[in-house]
């Protein structure tokens, strides 16, 4: 075969795989109503993962023409010769479009000492968009991580335009508190693997989704206490949703302080009696969340030494189901957040 025949075939396989490539992609982004959806910016990280799979392996395959070398050297001794592609240039080239799996782009926001430039260059353009009206190029004060804080007792004006993010036991506090200037965003069965999905009722909002209330207001302090729902889930799996989801709220609000809250243990009858529920399970919880506290603008409040007996189970008499504080001691959690409030230090 001829160098030109064999060029020519090149050319037009080439060409073929470049358009399967092209109908593949169309068919998958009209399949999950990526591109023409309005409310959502097309971009290579919403693709779903069987098509960045496709990608990325077929990028690696794929080389035009113009960038290929017909090897001539040995035409006088073989009649067959072959495509010698530059492995070094061809990853040069496609540097850019390397997709890295199971990490949200979002966190080279917070990951800036290990990027190279071109993830730099490319992370300004990766903007988090959800909805029509979400904000997210607003002009920002110098994130509260980079500011000196101090410790004091407040009082209860320092809940004005605070964020509680929860599930029930968040919600009871909700509902004996009801703090004046506070916005909760609480419910039962909350979780990390759900509280992007559902709506809750939020004072001024209606109902409404948390990456919405997120994108539309700018909160001074979120306290967040999640976790007890997803005992009996994998503990890897917990953890790596309960990061995804503080790497989400961070971003989205940069001037905020966030409190995570210890999950409070439950009594020692209710901790006999369930396989996955106990509090062994509990402070395992615990000790993961307290490792996503970087005491810049992320820090952990453990309130469960106020309610634990000797034996680090929650107190009998503070409770009426095993699980739940009752409502009338949340007095307790109150007095305890209002002393350990963070604030600029000017001094």
């Amino acid at each position: 075969m001829s160098s030109n025949n064999k060029k020519n075939k090149i050319s037009f396989n080439n060409f073929l795989s470049f358009c399967i490539i092209i109908v593949f992609i169309i068919c998958e982004c009209l399949y999950f109503n990526i591109i023409f959806k309005t409310d959502f910016k097309f971009k290579i990280d919403n693709l779903p993962n069987n098509v960045k799979d496709f990608i990325s392996y077929s990028l690696k395959n794929f080389k035009v023409l113009n960038d290929n070398q017909i090897n001539n050297n040995d035409s006088s001794n073989s009649d067959t010769n072959i495509d010698v592609i530059d492995s070094s240039n061809q990853d040069k080239e496609m540097q850019e479009l390397v997709i890295e799996e199971n990490t949200p782009t979002n966190n080279d926001l917070l990951n800036s000492e290990e990027d190279t430039k071109n993830d730099e260059d490319s992370s300004k353009n990766d903007e988090i968009s959800f909805t029509d009206d979400t904000n997210t190029n607003q002009i920002i004060d110098i994130p509260i991580k980079n500011k000196k804080l101090k410790c004091i007792t407040a009082d209860l004006n320092y809940f004005n335009n605070a964020l509680f993010i929860g599930d029930s036991r968040m919600a009871g506090f909700e509902i004996y508190m009801k703090l004046p200037g506070a916005s909760y965003f609480c419910y039962s069965s909350a979780s990390v693997f759900n509280i992007f999905d559902k709506e809750d009722n939020v004072d001024g909002y209606g109902n409404i989704k948390l990456l919405d209330l997120l994108s539309k207001h700018k909160f001074d302090k979120i306290y967040i206490m999640l976790g007890i729902n997803n005992l009996q889930t994998n503990f890897y799996n917990h953890k790596v949703k309960y990061k995804e989801m503080l790497d989400y709220i961070s971003i989205l609000q940069p001037n905020a302080i966030i409190y995570l809250i210890a999950n409070f243990h439950i009594t020692d009858i209710e901790d006999a009696t369930k396989p996955f529920l106990n509090n062994e399970n509990i402070d395992d919880v615990n000790n993961f969340i307290k490792e996503f506290a970087d005491n810049a603008q992320i820090f952990y409040l453990d309130a469960n030494p106020m309610y634990d007996d000797e034996n680090g189970n929650l107190k009998l008499e503070l409770s009426t189901d095993n699980i739940h504080i009752h409502i009338v001691h949340y007095d307790k959690f109150l007095v305890y957040l209002l002393s350990n409030a963070l604030v600029e230090d000017d001094s």
